[in-house]
């Protein structure tokens, strides 16, 4: 999932390609850390998506890091199980958890060109934060607005 997550779309290098990117594989060591979620869409055993979120700190982590109490999410479809509306249903399912385990906010990197994806995550409550270096302005960080509890009346 982490090279459906990392090039979605076509032309795509053959999965090796993960192989020396110490930057991507380096941020699923010791899963089930502190600040680790996840949620997988499986059809009759088939994994066809999933979506995951960690936090990370100053000096260690991704390309959609925001701060040392947000986590980073991942997600990805299969190819051919993309339009079904599982992406939304994974990312929604994700927020819910992450709120529940204490997250009020998540971020994510991905690309400005990337119409599809963007539409769902805006209309999730994404919005744009900044911009990943050495990106040419196309990757982006997208995080949901943090909720600060209010004081009963």
């Amino acid at each position: 999932m982490l090279y459906e997550a990392v090039w979605p779309v076509s032309p795509r290098p053959p999965i090796t390609a993960l192989d020396g990117r110490t930057d991507l594989l380096g941020t699923l060591p010791d899963w089930s850390r502190r600040g680790d979620g996840a949620v997988i869409a499986d059809c009759e055993g088939v994994l066809v998506g999933a979506a995951w979120y960690r936090l990370f700190t100053v000096d260690d982590h991704a390309y959609g890091f925001v701060d040392a109490e947000t986590p980073e999410l991942g997600i990805a479809v299969r190819p051919d199980w993309r339009g079904r509306g599982i992406g939304r249903s994974l990312l929604s399912a994700l927020v819910a958890s992450a709120s529940v385990e204490g997250h009020p906010r998540l971020s994510l990197c991905t690309e400005r060109g990337n119409a599809r994806a963007l539409h769902v995550y805006e209309s999730l409550g994404f919005r744009i934060v900044g911009s990943v270096p050495d990106t040419d302005d196309q990757g982006i960080i997208m995080a949901t607005v943090r909720h600060r509890s209010r004081p009963n009346r």
